[in-house]
């Protein structure tokens, strides 16, 4: 998801910035006084997270075989679940396309404010 989050500034100024929902997450667990100034004001709806990706042209190739299989065997592996605890998160898996679905419209939305 999306947090609208707004920067008290002092006492009397404030800024409002949208941020990714799981870097705000993260930044709170990780350095509560970086993100102690500031209040989360509205949030968007959850979206899928953002994927790893690759090239169609590369999706049945032997190195992306090898990447996603490191990456879904991660949460199975010692090293591996150190790694998702430092980045706090449970694992990797396949998703289907339309799991993304949500954020594409939002992007072609935003490409049509932009032109």
């Amino acid at each position: 998801s999306t947090v609208s989050v707004c920067i008290i500034l002092n006492r009397t100024e404030a800024q409002r910035h949208g941020v990714d929902g799981y870097v705000y997450e993260v930044l709170r667990d990780a350095e509560p006084e970086l993100v102690s100034p500031t209040k989360v004001i509205t949030k968007s709806e959850w979206l899928g997270f953002p994927p790893i990706a690759c090239p169609a042209s590369e999706l049945g190739s032997p190195s992306t075989a090898v990447l996603r299989q490191a990456l879904i065997g991660m949460a199975d592996d010692p090293k591996g679940r150190s790694v998702l605890a430092l980045l706090r998160l449970d694992g990797f898996k396949v998703e289907q396309a339309s799991h993304f679905d949500a954020i594409a419209a939002k992007m072609r939305l935003a490409s049509r404010v932009v032109d």
